[in-house]
């Protein structure tokens, strides 16, 4: 197996996994791993310094993208600056314009709507589905099988198997859908039992 990489892309990284598709326009700084079978659509942007209104120093990191993701028009993948990575996890789905900020993590399966932004230091699990416009604030943490409805803003700590909706976002139920998919059958309980204790004790608007 090859990479592809279109004669009007710019590709300054040598770290590019087998079989993985590069297409038109994209630019992927030196500061980029990409994995086995991705798949970069067009215009998309992978490592470029990290957005910040205090120019800190930059530590230099990286960003990974794991095998077999597919990266669609005009999404932005920003290089770390605190830490060592910026990562998006294998077989994970990022629609047109969506945003990663600096120094997030997110996990296997992660899927970002058109629009969605990940703000800086935001880690996010496994089978984790954000919605159409929907958008983290710095620093938030979100579980695995969660899923951050469309417009929705989400700030602070979510458990797994949340599904979350509105501005400011709040636990609406516990994302059965997703957990019967995706959790194993150990999983599954703990999930269940975990986020039914949390969503019950969140305030009542």
């Amino acid at each position: 197996m090859s990479v592809f990489i279109h004669p009007t892309s710019i590709v300054e990284t040598d770290d590019i996994g087998d079989g993985t598709y590069i297409g038109p326009y994209c630019y992927v700084t030196k500061r980029s791993v990409i994995g086995k079978n991705c798949n970069l659509v067009a215009y998309c942007s992978i490592g470029t310094p990290g957005e910040h209104p205090h120019d800190p120093d930059d530590r230099g990191g990286m960003v990974y993208i794991d095998d077999e993701t597919e990266i669609r028009e005009f999404v932005t993948v920003n290089s770390p600056i605190f830490g060592p990575h910026t990562k998006v996890g294998f077989h994970s789905y990022l629609m047109t314009k969506s945003h990663v900020g600096h120094d997030a993590v997110l996990g296997h399966h992660t899927v970002l709507s058109s629009m969605s932004i990940v703000g800086g230091h935001t880690v996010i699990g496994n089978y984790t589905y954000m919605g159409l416009n929907a958008t983290t604030h710095q620093r938030s943490i979100i579980g695995s099988f969660c899923m951050i409805g469309a417009n929705a803003f989400f700030k602070g700590e979510s458990p797994s198997g949340v599904i979350w909706a509105g501005v400011p976002a709040s636990p609406i139920k516990i994302n059965l859908v997703g957990l019967d998919r995706h959790a194993s059958s150990n999983e599954h309980h703990y999930i269940i039992d975990a986020a039914t204790k949390f969503i019950s004790k969140w305030p009542k608007r």
